[in-house]
């Protein structure tokens, strides 16, 4: 088994993933397309949804974003006060990543239109972004 630590909303919470674990993520993952879809359990939001969970082990029910998995297993850490934004518009496509704030990617989703909050599309950019956000940035 290795040790690993992971960042869930900002928090650093180890994890155990064994070689089988990595493994099983891995085989979740369809790589015949120019996108590496999560071919698993999905979120409400349609994130790939990867368990942890091993009870021959004792390791308690665990969830991770799947894209988040994959950045930590290809690159390792995710530096404090970063997220890992989609490069691309599958939410289950855990190839066209990048580490960066949650600034960029709201930035981004807008800028993609694909920035929901509360089921509606979010259109006050200065009270997410700040008062010194310039629309004219978007383009």
């Amino acid at each position: 088994m290795s040790y690993h630590s992971i960042e869930k909303g900002g928090i650093s919470k180890p994890i155990i993933l064994s070689n089988r674990q990595i493994r099983s993520f891995w085989n979740h993952v369809d790589k015949s397309t120019e996108h590496w879809l999560w071919t698993g359990t999905l979120t409400e939001d349609g994130y790939g949804d990867f368990d942890t969970s091993d009870r021959r082990h004792g390791i308690k029910r665990c969830h991770y974003q799947a894209h988040r998995v994959a950045w930590f297993l290809e690159n390792g850490p995710i530096s404090e006060g970063s997220v890992i934004i989609h490069k691309c518009e599958y939410r289950r496509c855990v190839l066209h990543i990048k580490s960066g704030t949650v600034k960029e990617n709201i930035h981004d989703s807008i800028k993609a239109g694909t920035f929901m909050a509360g089921g509606r599309l979010v259109i006050q950019l200065d009270k997410i972004l700040g008062d010194d956000y310039e629309t004219s940035s978007l383009d």
